[in-house]
């Protein structure tokens, strides 16, 4: 198979999938930007089980340029979670955002509500 090459046109070979022209033209799965890049061409293209356009041999591919440091994808941060000292209760929440509004929730049935 021939290698594709970034900034150049990549013809379709028999058994070329999107994803796999991207990790040998990038290194990584970057399907996104040959997608984008030649959305012309795929437009109305069959989608297949990966969730990307079908491509058949002899379609032509734009591979565009590798990215720059300021493109590079930024990585997932995981998020920071503050732990309360105070627990909530159900009903002092409700009256929180709704003081206007008397409801029963039904928790232990302090009030005579069951």
């Amino acid at each position: 198979m021939p290698k594709p090459t970034p900034g150049k046109y990549y013809t379709v070979v028999q058994g070329d999938r999107i994803r796999d022209i991207s990790r040998r033209a990038y290194g990584f799965d970057d399907s996104d930007r040959i997608t984008d890049s030649n959305s012309a061409l795929l437009k109305g293209r069959i989608i297949s089980l990966e969730g990307l356009p079908t491509i058949f041999p002899g379609d032509k591919l734009w591979l565009v340029e590798e990215t720059t440091k300021d493109e590079q994808k930024i990585e997932y941060e995981k998020p920071l979670f503050e732990e309360h000292q105070k627990k909530f209760f159900a009903e002092e929440i409700w009256e929180k955002f709704t003081p206007e509004i008397k409801s029963c929730m039904q928790c232990s049935g302090c009030h005579g509500c069951r």
